[in-house]
C-alpha cells in the first residue's frame, strides 16, 4: 500500500514537471561578402495544430517515460521561443548566401520572407524523433504577389536516458539539419531568379 502511495506521488511529481527550458541554436554560418542584395524577413506565424503547440512557441512537445509513457513537457527558454529561434536561422543562413537582412520600412522595393510553422514537435515513446515542417515564402515588396514559395521539412531521432535530463544537442542538430536546407535553397538558381523577378 505504501509502495503504490508514494509511486503515484512520484508519477504526480514528473507529470506535473517538465524538462530543464532548452536554449536552443543553430551552428553559426561565415557571412559571404559577396551581396546579393537585400531581403526583409517577415512574419513567423505558428500554423501548428492545436495539439502540437499552437498555443505558445515555446511548446516543443513531450518525452514519453515510464511503463505507461508518462508525459514530460519541453519547453524553449522563456521569451526565446520558435519564432525567434527561426528568425535567428534565417538571418544567418542569408547573410551566408549573400543576402543583406534589412529592417522593414516602407516605401522600399525589398522582398519579404515569411514563414509558416507547420509543424515543430518532439514526441516517442521508445524512441523519440523532432518533426518540422516549415513553409518559406518570398514576396514583392508590397507583399501582394507570392513570388517563391517552398515547404522544408526534417525529422531527426533519438534516444534518451534520463526523461529530465536537457537534450539540447538533439534538438540542435535539428535545426543544422534545416539551416543545410535553406541556405542550399538560398544560394539555389530557382531563389535568385525569384529575387530579381522583386527588383523588376
Amino acid at each position: 500500500m505504501k509502495k503504490s502511495f508514494f509511486l503515484l506521488i512520484a508519477l504526480f511529481f514528473v507529470v506535473s514537471c517538465s524538462g530543464p527550458k532548452l536554449n536552443l541554436q543553430h551552428t553559426p554560418l561565415s557571412i559571404n561578402s559577396i551581396i546579393q542584395g537585400k531581403i526583409i524577413i517577415g512574419d513567423i506565424k505558428n500554423l501548428r495544430e492545436k495539439a502540437r503547440g499552437s498555443n505558445s512557441f515555446e511548446n516543443l512537445g513531450v518525452l514519453r517515460v515510464g511503463s505507461t509513457g508518462i508525459p514530460v513537457p519541453q519547453f524553449t527558454t522563456q521569451g526565446r521561443g520558435l519564432d525567434l529561434i527561426i528568425k535567428s536561422l534565417l538571418n544567418d543562413a542569408l547573410l551566408h548566401s549573400g543576402y543583406h537582412v534589412q529592417m522593414m520600412a516602407e516605401n522600399t522595393k525589398i522582398p519579404v520572407l515569411e514563414t509558416d510553422i507547420i509543424d515543430y514537435w518532439v514526441d516517442g515513446f521508445v524512441g523519440f524523433a523532432v518533426m518540422s515542417k516549415l513553409r518559406l515564402r518570398l514576396l514583392s515588396s508590397e507583399k501582394r504577389s507570392i513570388l517563391l514559395e517552398k515547404d522544408f521539412t526534417e525529422q531527426t531521432a533519438f534516444s534518451i536516458g534520463d526523461p529530465l535530463a536537457s537534450y539540447e544537442e538533439e534538438y540542435n542538430k535539428h535545426l543544422d539539419e534545416i539551416l543545410k536546407k535553406i541556405v542550399e535553397f538560398f544560394k539555389s538558381e530557382e531563389f535568385n531568379k525569384s529575387y530579381k523577378l522583386s527588383l523588376t
